[in-house]
């Protein structure tokens, strides 16, 4: 019986959400394994001082994999790429205080990705996020909320429209003369804007707002 025979057939059975389930090799086995490798190597404090010291490093960047090799987690080469790599990362978790290991993976993510391109000015590295922006846009749709916060202005949010729109039929929030009367007091329409959902700063402008109302008009959103 192989390896993966036996982990199918057993009580324990493979691991939920494991890749064996996906695809059909043997990583559920190496999910496995590289738990138990991963909680005898916590055992061995000093050893794990050590590897929490080279994961915390990351001017001198060691993967995974190269620390499961420094610190003998291999036993003679005998287990594979991810058994290794999963044990090392295993003890790391169980034993790193879950906020510094959230901020050191996504650091070592970072630099793992600068390393591989060379940095993050090198034309590989701008080519890479490139293809990724389009890859993302095509799946997910372009980042409206984000683009609008590149160009240094605030999204104007679902309750915030609502307001607004609802402003529109109060009389209180018109104008009593002038060359329009009864049109849109838009000054007051942005003061109002501003206290609700601004802390009162100037971040809408009557100018702004009667563009962002003759657009909803335009689009029909409004009437």
């Amino acid at each position: 019986m192989t390896l993966e025979q036996y982990l199918l057939n057993s009580e324990r059975g493979v691991p939920e959400g494991s890749y064996l389930e996906l695809s059909g090799d043997y990583q559920g086995y190496a999910i496995e394994l590289g738990i138990v490798l991963g909680l005898k190597l916590g055992c061995d404090k000093s050893v794990m001082q050590q590897i929490l010291a080279d994961y915390r490093n990351l001017e001198e960047f060691q993967t995974l994999y190269e620390m499961g090799l420094k610190y003998g987690v291999d036993e003679g080469g005998k287990h594979s790429y991810e058994v290794v790599r999963h044990a090392v990362g295993y003890a790391v978790a169980e034993i790193m205080p879950s906020e510094e290991l959230g901020d050191l993976r996504a650091k070592r993510k970072v630099r793992s990705l600068e390393l591989q391109v060379g940095g993050f000015d090198s034309d590989e590295c701008r080519e890479r996020a490139t293809l990724a922006c389009v890859k993302r846009n095509e799946i997910h749709g372009a980042p409206i909320e984000a683009l609008i916060r590149g160009r240094g202005q605030t999204p104007w949010t679902d309750a915030e429209k609502e307001c607004l729109f609802g402003l529109l039929d109060n009389a209180e929030y018109r104008l009593e003369g002038g060359k329009h009367p009864n049109a849109p007091d838009y000054e007051l329409l942005a003061l109002e804007l501003n206290m609700q959902f601004h802390d009162s700063e100037e971040v809408r402008e009557a100018k702004k707002v009667g563009n962002y109302v003759r657009d909803a008009r335009r689009k029909g959103w409004i009437e």
